[in-house]
């Protein structure tokens, strides 16, 4: 939770950002589940795959467009920070 864009976007919500993600994750997780099962019994399983593939591609591009937006921000940050636990 402490990585740049975090960082960068929430700043001082960590708490509050933490439970959004957790909410975020549980929804795709859920609408992945139920979009897999329609498209089983709709597509065929070949056709699936070449969907797979595209988005694993699609994701890969991303990740490289977000870390080159990174590693000016990531140059920037201090990172010598200390956190105070919550306990």
């Amino acid at each position: 939770m402490t990585s740049p864009i975090y960082m960068k976007v929430i700043q001082n919500d960590m708490a509050d950002a933490m439970g959004l993600v957790l909410v975020i994750g549980t929804l795709v997780q859920i609408v992945g589940n139920l979009s897999e099962t329609i498209l089983i019994g709709v597509i065929r399983i070949a056709a699936l795959a070449g969907i797979n593939v595209l988005m694993f591609i699609f994701v890969y591009i991303g990740v490289l467009l977000i870390r080159k937006n990174m590693e000016s921000f990531e140059a920037q940050m201090v990172m010598n920070r200390t956190f105070k636990p919550l306990i």
